[in-house]
């Protein structure tokens, strides 16, 4: 009998203990949701002062377990990190810091990623205006970067491993440009310069192409000559890719029409001072005359 009552008694304590702990850890969550919603506030109070970097390292940890904390907590911290993350890159395009590349390739990504989740958590649209504000800038300074990227990408003398590196780069701010207006010919044509520099051909015709179908819809009102540089590679890589002489030739024949139209908007347009505008001219001329000289090397390969 004593055994019996010694294990029933034993049998009680295991199942107090467990339950005990079990209450223990739930008497816990709360505090650890509080902690960590003190942590978020205060990032986005780092924000509000302009402290961009401190705002990022105070919601990483804010928001490091999001499983804990409600959802206008969630939509606000990842909002306030995707808006810091933007500044961030916009004053970093200032100071350039000495890990620019790297902030700069990962929060092109992260920021993105947090206004979507923001939107997620945020169904009623309390945050519509400065997600969709933090969008647009976020577009532009990755355009921004995207040029510094693909000047740097098409640079004579690049070493090999440079030339990966800004090929990598210049593709990830291209790909969420992308995602926000699949109708931007500039990101086409950034992403077709990365695969370009990474020898992938073929896929780089392809986004020359998407580059050129979308140019009417959002090139820039003033022109841009710069888009005569993409009908060069489009004829060069049906060449080189598809041996394809009259879509390399039609493709020759499109940009000096097309160039010839950018030229002719810089030209009318009443805000530019004639010094401007005769720069302009000279570029116009240079950029046609390469679209001559891609059109004798393909023609000299192909014997004709």
């Amino acid at each position: 009998m004593y055994f019996v009552l010694l294990f029933h008694f034993n049998l009680l304590s295991v199942k107090n203990a467990v339950l005990v702990t079990i209450l223990w850890f739930i008497c816990l969550l709360p505090t650890a949701a509080f902690a960590q919603t003190k942590v978020v506030n205060e990032g986005i109070k780092a924000y509000q002062n302009g402290q961009w970097a401190e705002a990022i390292a105070a919601l990483d940890e804010g928001l490091a377990d999001p499983a804990a904390l409600n959802e206008k907590t969630l939509a606000e911290g990842y909002a306030h990190r995707a808006l810091a993350k933007v500044r961030f890159l916009i004053q970093a395009r200032l100071d350039m810091p000495e890990n620019m590349e790297q902030l700069g390739e990962e929060y092109s990504l992260t920021a993105y990623d947090d206004f979507k989740r923001a939107q997620k958590y945020d169904p009623k649209g309390k945050l519509e205006e400065p997600i969709a504000e933090g969008l647009r800038k976020l577009k532009n300074v990755l355009l921004e970067l995207a040029g510094d990227a693909g000047n740097q990408v098409n640079r004579i003398g690049l070493s090999p491993e440079d030339k990966a590196r800004q090929a990598r780069q210049l593709k990830a701010y291209a790909a969420p440009i992308l995602e926000m207006d699949k109708y931007n010919y500039k990101a086409y044509d950034f992403l077709a310069d990365a695969l370009y520099a990474m020898d992938d051909f073929a896929g780089a015709l392809k986004n020359y192409r998407l580059a050129d179908d979308w140019f009417f819809r959002s090139a820039p009102r003033g022109g841009d000559l710069g888009i005569g540089y993409t009908y060069i590679r489009i004829a060069e890589l049906e060449w080189r890719v598809n041996r394809d002489f009259a879509a390399a030739m039609a493709a020759i024949q499109e940009g000096h029409k097309v160039l010839a139209g950018e030229d002719k908007k810089i030209q009318n347009l009443g805000n530019r001072r004639p010094a401007e505008k005769a720069s302009f001219q000279v570029m116009y001329e240079e950029i046609a005359a390469k679209i001559d000289k891609m059109e004798a090397t393909i023609k000299a390969k192909a014997g004709k």
